[in-house]
């Protein structure tokens, strides 16, 4: 009896040392999944950073995008302008051309007015030069007349002269 109360005894022992193992097994065990647990937090937790650091960088994607956006529409902001001031460079020109147009159409008027008085004083120079050979002619024929007269005077008085010599030389003396 006392040997099998020895035996139940040291059966007893074994009983709660392996009762305290499988314990101490149980506590590494829980202890080992809270440690996974963790780990699986951690790990979310690292997932999450990385998603807000994607968002992060998609964010400033769309900003990088929206300044180039910006950036082409102040290009094309630049281009209208310069379009414009093309534009208005050519209707410069064109109004310096009109300018100039008009500019030649008086010259041209300028030039026929010119020619008109050159032709005018021509026909005035040719009209006075008629008339001072008319008068020259009229003053010569007056002159040939002058003289014609003068000396058909003169063969008058001669003639008469000599008729009253003959007539003279006819009477007798007395």
């Amino acid at each position: 009896f006392e040997a099998a109360k020895k035996n139940l005894s040291v059966v007893e022992e074994k009983l709660k040392q392996q009762q305290q193992q499988q314990q101490q097994q149980q506590q590494q065990q829980q202890q080992q999944q809270q440690q996974q647990q963790q780990q699986q937090q951690q790990q979310q937790q690292q997932q999450q950073q990385q998603q807000q650091q994607q968002q992060q960088q998609q964010q400033q994607q769309q900003q990088q995008q929206q300044q180039q956006q910006q950036q082409q529409q102040q290009q094309q902001q630049q281009q209208q302008q310069q379009q414009q001031q093309q534009q208005q460079q050519q209707q410069q020109q064109q109004q310096q051309q009109q300018q100039q147009q008009q500019q030649q159409q008086q010259q041209q008027q300028q030039q026929q007015q010119q020619q008109q008085q050159q032709q005018k004083s021509q026909n005035r120079t040719k009209q006075e030069q008629g008339q001072q050979s008319q008068n020259q002619q009229d003053a010569e024929n007056k002159k040939e007349k002058q003289e014609s007269e003068h000396k058909a005077k003169q063969q008058k008085a001669e003639t008469e002269v000599e008729k009253q010599g003959e007539q003279k030389k006819g009477e007798p003396m007395q």
